[in-house]
């Protein structure tokens, strides 16, 4: 606890703000990948150590109940005044230090629960008395800042998957569908072709076992289980200027435009679906900013949840991507799926949700 509190007042006290970000090495805000002044996550951060920490505070339903614990380095007399509780204003003194309560008094009378209830009303003092003692101080397992290795760049071609940027040093394993089938294999190696929907990753693991980021998958679909669909075909195509797209074209989504796009499909066996788009958003950075172009997929009137179309890079409009998928176990037959805009759909910016659409994929899993 005296870490966690020193590492906040620490930042604070040198920065004169509540930071996004810092480095784990030594705590500075410098060399991170984003950070912003007055974040209101970290804002929140902080008072919850006051809230949450020194004062004990737990809002249930029926009551506000208190557990204080004040280390010895913090002791001495607290007050919060104005804490707006329901229909209730609270001033509250918090003496000492300690995880026990000694004296719990609300407005001078001395209470043998330390709690107040839900339906208080009006402007009440809180004296809280601490014992001065914490027993059990528990240990910091302290470890020096670890980096793991690099995430490991793969390809595939045919039944060969490649580590472009093979450590000799480091240890490798292979998961198909999220479970390692392989505990070491080289820089170039073959696998057994899947009849059904496979993704590969390859992870790496140094001396201390430590392991990397999983690679970006390597998706095997086997002849007959994707269908690709055009979707310039079931709305209003484009004419903005860019390129890297497939057949004629692609529609543009906005808050305004295509906000309901119904896209008639047939289906030739029964079975598990994943459903995606090949999109492009160059409304932003990938790393940063709150332009992520958000859509509901309704596949037959039903919701079957979101699909996240992120930022490429600034005005990247002619790079292409592959949004995530929403699962869907169809029937054989005809099915209506619908890329529709809601009101639960809208992002952090609020003013711009916006992405190209060149496909829509629909792959059997199973």
């Amino acid at each position: 606890m005296n870490q966690g509190l020193a590492s906040l007042y620490r930042a604070a006290g040198l920065f004169l703000t509540n930071k996004e970000n810092m480095v784990a090495e030594n705590g500075d805000f410098r060399d991170t990948a984003i950070n912003s002044d007055r974040q209101l996550w970290s804002v929140a951060g902080n008072l919850a150590m006051i809230y949450r920490v020194f004062y004990g505070m737990n809002l249930e339903s029926d009551k506000l109940s208190f557990a204080p614990v004040v280390p010895e380095q913090y002791q001495g007399n607290k007050i919060l005044s104005n804490f707006k509780y329901r229909d209730a204003v609270l001033d509250i003194t918090l003496n000492g230090f300690g995880n026990q309560i000694n004296s719990f008094k609300v407005n001078g009378k001395e209470q043998s629960q330390h709690f107040v209830n839900s339906n208080i009303k009006g402007r009440h003092k809180i004296e809280i008395t601490l014992n001065s003692q914490i027993k059990d101080q528990g240990k910091i397992n302290a470890k020096a800042n670890h980096f793991t290795l690099k995430t490991p760049r793969v390809s595939l071609n045919k039944n060969s998957i490649i580590i472009e940027n093979y450590n000799p040093s480091a240890n490798y394993q292979l998961i198909a569908n999220g479970e390692v089938i392989d505990k070491s294999i080289e820089s170039k190696f073959t696998i057994n072709l899947p009849k059904i929907y496979t993704e590969y990753q390859v992870a790496a693991l140094d001396s201390l076992g430590y392991q990397s980021f999983l690679s970006k998958p390597l998706i095997y679909i086997p002849q007959g289980h994707e269908q690709i669909l055009q979707i310039e075909k079931f709305a209003k195509l484009s004419t903005l200027p860019y390129e890297g797209y497939n057949g004629k074209g692609f529609i543009e989504l906005t808050k305004t435009k295509n906000t309901d796009v119904k896209i008639p499909v047939t289906i030739n066996k029964d079975g598990l679906y994943a459903i995606s788009f090949r999109y492009s958003n160059g409304s932003g950075p990938y790393n940063t900013d709150n332009k992520c172009a958000i859509r509901s997929l309704i596949v037959d009137n039903n919701n079957e949840g979101a699909i996240i179309m992120s930022q490429l890079g600034k005005d990247e409009w002619s790079s292409w991507s592959e949004s995530n998928s929403q699962q869907v176990r169809l029937k054989k037959g005809k099915h209506l799926l619908q890329l529709k805009f809601l009101p639960h759909n809208e992002n952090m910016n609020v003013d711009v949700n916006r992405a190209l659409v060149d496909q829509v994929k629909i792959t059997k899993l199973d």
